[in-house]
């Protein structure tokens, strides 16, 4: 706690110097960070120097080739809930903030990193039977280990579901997933979309057809992904995405019987919730009964939400991974007010606390941190990481992380914006493949909206953007000095990690 209050003095100071509104900087390592978390054979395209190949035989215990995707987290376990729930988000970002996404030159990076997440959910459906493998690797054992992916000798096993032991949440999102996709790719490669579309309309068939909660069919999930709130939401959200994708009216009278009794609340969409989602679309939609409920949120949220002292939005979940929390409110909000008259008062409304959001994210916050890791000196440098962190244990050294891995979303500081960089703190400092996707949709809206503000080059030492070979074997041109460590940041023992 001595560092923290150092820290926030030290941060003080800085926090004189402007925070950066370079929304299309961040938004490209957005994409660095998915590839850092690419599972399996790595494409001649690798980007990040410290990465190799990894979990080449998941699924050699079901005989099943389950090798690609992406790792969830800090830790080596692929969750395909929230994994679908990424691509499902970043196929919407890409829909509706197109241009944004455009200006920023990350039109490619984007359907990369969707395919990449896709091509591996495609695999998980074993051909000829209804078995759908939804999990590769045990939490409970990965857990008991501090290794980076490469590394891995211990048991990966793969879990599944299927007709007799149904998975409504994994299922019906695997399904949201491909039909978001599916229209992503409509017009770049109209074969691959096809295939994604008639995927997407199996598993929704799987998934309403066959109910029950996932974490109880596969009781290994609960630890780590359970959906508290039931399957309803995700057979909505898979409803509404084959909708959009088919024009089909069923879909769409389905997806309103699910939401009909939902009220919206301080929680934006994230991995567990898609009820939030769906209403947003009813309401673009110009469904009368949706369009109330949404513009009535956005005006409370914007006029009667809760904040940090230094402007941060919070609500009953923020104690974990408070900036994913905010970020996801902000796009809640934008993807329907985007479509509003330029100049209204929810367009507006919504567009300055999206604003505020990013902006805290970037720096504008008292402690004048940017929380996306890499983006400048005051990032993050000892995110909850095995694989960047160059250690052999969560607390070992070196406490600063060996390797930067760009683009991360830090999970935050607390509701009063105390926030120390510190490992083991892993409701503050974790990383997921779900942090990023609605920060990386307000990036992408900012740009469109025009307030987009270059930064200079180079930000910081280690700015990827002078790395020109930030694909290269070269590690020492992007890795973090340790020799710089604090006295503070090496008083630590070395336990096993239990997160």
């Amino acid at each position: 706690m001595k560092f923290l209050s150092i820290l926030t003095v030290a941060a003080a100071a800085s926090s004189a110097l402007a925070a950066s509104q370079d929304y299309a900087r961040h938004l490209e390592l957005n994409f660095l960070f998915y590839e850092a978390q690419r599972s399996g054979p790595l494409p001649a395209t690798n980007r990040i120097p410290w990465r190799g190949d990894s979990g080449l035989n998941h699924g050699a215990d079901v005989g099943v080739d389950l090798t690609g995707g992406y790792y969830d987290a800090g830790d080596n376990v692929k969750f395909n809930f929230p994994q679908a729930f990424s691509m499902t988000a970043l196929s919407w970002m890409g829909i509706e903030f197109a241009s944004g996404v455009e200006m920023a030159g990350q039109t490619q990076y984007l359907k990369d990193t969707v395919k990449w997440g896709c091509d591996y959910l495609l695999k998980c459906h074993e051909k000829g039977t209804d078995v759908f493998y939804m999990q590769v690797g045990d939490g409970d054992i990965d857990h008991q280990y501090w290794k980076a992916v490469e590394d891995i000798d211990y048991p990966t096993p793969a879990f599944f579901v299927n007709s007799t032991n149904p998975g409504t949440e994994v299922t019906g999102e695997t399904a949201a997933a491909f039909a978001a996709a599916s229209i992503l790719f409509k017009e770049s490669d109209p074969d691959y979309s096809s295939t994604l579309l008639d995927q997407a309309l199996e598993w929704y068939e799987f998934a309403d057809k066959y109910q029950a909660d996932y974490s109880v069919s596969v009781p290994k999930a609960a630890n780590y992904y359970k959906s508290w709130n039931g399957y309803n939401d995700e057979l909505a959200w898979a409803a509404i995405w084959l909708y959009r994708a088919l024009g089909d009216e069923s879909y769409l009278q389905k997806a309103m019987s699910l939401v009909s009794d939902y009220q919206l609340n301080e929680v934006g969409i994230d991995w567990d919730s898609k009820y939030q989602g769906v209403i947003v679309i009813l309401a673009q939609l110009g469904i009368d009964e949706y369009v109330q409920k949404v513009e009535n949120w956005v005006r409370e949220i914007c006029t009667n939400g809760k904040f940090s002292p230094g402007g941060m939005y919070i609500n009953r979940d923020s104690e974990w991974g408070s900036l994913r929390r905010a970020t996801s409110m902000a796009a809640s909000l934008i993807y329907y007010t985007k479509n509003l008259p330029e100049g209204s008062e929810l367009r507006e409304l919504a567009k300055t606390f999206a604003k505020s959001q990013a902006d805290y994210v970037q720096g504008n916050n008292p402690l004048g941190v940017d929380f996306i890791v890499g983006a400048d000196a005051s990032s993050p440098r000892s995110v909850h990481h095995r694989s960047a962190s160059g250690a052999s244990c969560m607390e070992c050294e070196p406490t600063v992380n060996e390797h930067i891995i760009y683009g991360a979303l830090a999970g935050g500081p607390d509701v009063n914006d105390q926030w120390l960089d510190y490992r083991p703190d892993y409701q503050k400092n974790e990383i997921a493949l779900d942090y990023n996707v609605c920060y990386a949709a307000v990036c992408a809206y900012l740009i469109e909206e025009g307030l987009n503000i270059e930064d200079p080059i180079p930000v910081w030492e280690f700015d990827y953007r002078i790395n020109t070979d930030v694909d290269s074997s070269d590690d020492e041109e992007i890795e973090v000095d340790i020799s710089q460590v604090t006295e503070a940041d090496n008083d630590s023992s070395c336990d096993e990690d239990d997160e």
